[in-house]
């Protein structure tokens, strides 16, 4: 049982003195394939007040 142990605490050991210091990666870019109806589509023209019609 003691071997055991040993040979799993080794390994582990050996593991992590041979990872390299892993540097983080930059991040990825905002994907373009994403539709903005802000930047696309026009104002909108909301329709005047019209004062109703006068009676004759």
């Amino acid at each position: 049982m003691e071997e055991i142990l040993a040979s799993i605490r080794r390994i582990i050991a050996d593991d992590q003195a041979a990872k390299p210091a892993e540097i983080a990666p930059s991040p990825e870019p905002e994907p373009d394939d994403v539709l903005d109806l802000a930047e696309v589509a026009e104002p909108v023209i909301r329709p005047r007040a019209v004062a109703p019609p006068e009676p004759p």
